[in-house]
C-alpha cells in the first residue's frame, strides 16, 4: 500500500477538516457537525495531495484506521468525539463574495441572494474561496461582490464560521455588485470549448487532396532536359532493337 495512502494518514486529515478548519476547505457543517459527503470529496478533489479520495476510501477509513476520528451515513459524515470549533472573532468585513450559477443570475439581480432549501447563504471573505465553492456548482460561476453594511441596512445579519467564510439569511438586490447580465452571459460563452472541426466526407470516386499530396519532388530530367526513360522504356527499346536485327 501506498504510505501516503495509508487509512489512518487520511484519518489524521479528515479530523483537521471536519473538526478545526473546515473554512479553509469551503465547507460548513449543519448544526449538528454533519457534512454532506458530497462535498467533502469535491472539496479533497480540489487538493493535488488528497484528490484520489473516494467513498470507498472514507469506508477504509472507518473499517482499517484504529480509533477513527469520523463517522458516517449513508450521505453524511462528521467528526466522532468533537464538533467544529467556533467562530473566529474580528470586525466584519466590509466586502464579501459570493457566486452564483450563470443560468441563475439575472432572477438574483431581481430578487437577492436567497437560501438553497435547508442551506443558508455563503460568503467568503476572497473572491477565490468564493470562486472555488462556485464552481464546485457551475463551471463559469458568476462572481458577486457584498457591501456588507448596506446588507445590514437592508436587515441582512450575518454570522462567521471560522477564519473565511460567512453566512446569512439573504442578501437583498442592491447591496451587492456583479458583471451585467449580457457581459456574463457573453463571459460564459467565450469560456466554452469550441467543438472540434467536422471531418469531412468523401464522396464515391473523388478524393481529397491533402497539403502533403500535393508537395513532391522534381523529375529527373537528362542532360538535355527531357524526362529520363524508366525500365518499362530501356526494356521496350531493347526489343526493338532484337526484332530489327532478325529482320536483317
Amino acid at each position: 500500500m501506498d504510505l501516503d495512502k495509508k487509512p489512518d494518514r487520511l484519518s489524521k486529515f479528515l479530523d483537521y477538516v471536519l473538526t478545526r478548519r473546515p473554512d479553509e476547505f469551503g465547507l460548513i457543517p449543519d448544526p449538528e457537525g454533519w457534512f454532506r459527503v458530497k462535498e467533502l470529496l469535491k472539496a479533497l478533489s480540489e487538493e493535488p495531495e488528497w484528490r484520489y479520495v473516494r467513498r470507498s476510501h472514507l469506508n477504509e477509513v472507518l473499517l482499517s484506521a484504529p480509533g477513527a476520528s469520523i463517522e458516517m451515513t449513508e450521505n453524511r459524515i462528521r467528526a466522532r468525539n468533537s464538533s467544529p470549533a467556533g467562530p473566529a472573532s474580528g470586525p466584519l468585513p466590509k466586502l464579501l463574495y459570493a457566486c452564483v450559477r450563470a443560468k441563475g443570475y439575472s432572477p438574483v439581480l431581481e430578487r437577492g441572494l436567497l437560501p438553497s432549501g435547508d442551506q443558508p447563504v455563503v460568503l467568503a471573505t476572497t473572491p477565490e474561496m468564493a470562486l472555488r465553492m462556485g464552481r464546485r456548482r457551475d463551471p463559469n460561476p458568476v462572481l458577486l461582490t457584498v457591501n456588507t453594511a448596506q446588507a445590514q441596512d437592508a436587515g441582512a445579519a450575518f454570522a462567521p464560521r471560522g477564519e473565511l467564510l460567512y453566512t446569512t439569511g439573504s442578501i437583498p438586490p442592491g447591496s451587492f455588485m456583479g458583471p451585467s447580465p449580457g457581459k456574463a452571459a457573453a463571459e460564459v460563452r467565450d469560456k466554452k470549448p469550441k467543438p472540434p472541426p467536422e471531418p469531412r466526407e468523401r464522396e464515391w470516386g473523388s478524393f481529397i487532396v491533402e497539403p502533403a499530396e500535393i508537395i513532391r519532388a522534381p523529375e529527373s530530367l537528362d542532360k538535355k532536359g527531357r524526362k529520363k526513360r524508366g525500365w518499362k522504356e530501356d526494356a521496350r527499346m531493347i526489343r526493338r532493337r532484337g526484332s530489327k536485327e532478325e529482320e536483317e
